[in-house]
């Protein structure tokens, strides 16, 4: 019917419209396709092949999005500069992502004051105060 056929028209122009004629790739236009040049936040040095490794904006968001209190893209940056200042520590780009991962969870956790620690027993806290000189 003609009602039926005008539904997968607009269908297929929607899933069309959805990817970019050039690239090939949902989500891309042709002036800015996905994972360009403009989604390269920094490059990294890395040990091996390749060369480097570019941390690009569609993986940072999501991360940063977890670390919401902690500028990612700062520390991103501070981490940059302990691999250049460190050439013999640098990692492979297969492992970029977990060294970030940790400088990030550390960063956050210098924020925070450190790791969490146990909560002290109040047996604890009666035997600090005893050796301190002090009455509970």
């Amino acid at each position: 019917t003609e009602t039926e056929t005008e539904t997968e028209t607009e269908t297929e122009t929607e899933t069309e419209a959805d990817i970019c004629a050039e690239t090939g790739k949902p989500g891309s236009t042709p002036d800015r396709p996905a994972n360009s040049d403009h989604d390269i936040v920094l490059v990294f040095p890395t040990e091996g092949t390749p060369e480097k490794w570019e941390l690009r904006k569609s993986w940072l968001d999501p991360i940063q999005a977890l670390y919401s209190t902690l500028d990612c893209y700062a520390e991103s940056r501070s981490a940059l500069a302990w691999i250049l200042a460190n050439p013999v520590k640098r990692k492979t780009a297969r492992g970029m992502p977990r060294f970030l991962n940790a400088w990030f969870s550390r960063a956050n956790d210098r924020r925070r004051g450190g790791p969490s620690m146990p909560a002290k027993t109040q047996a604890e806290l009666d035997m600090i105060a005893k050796l301190e000189g002090r009455q509970t």
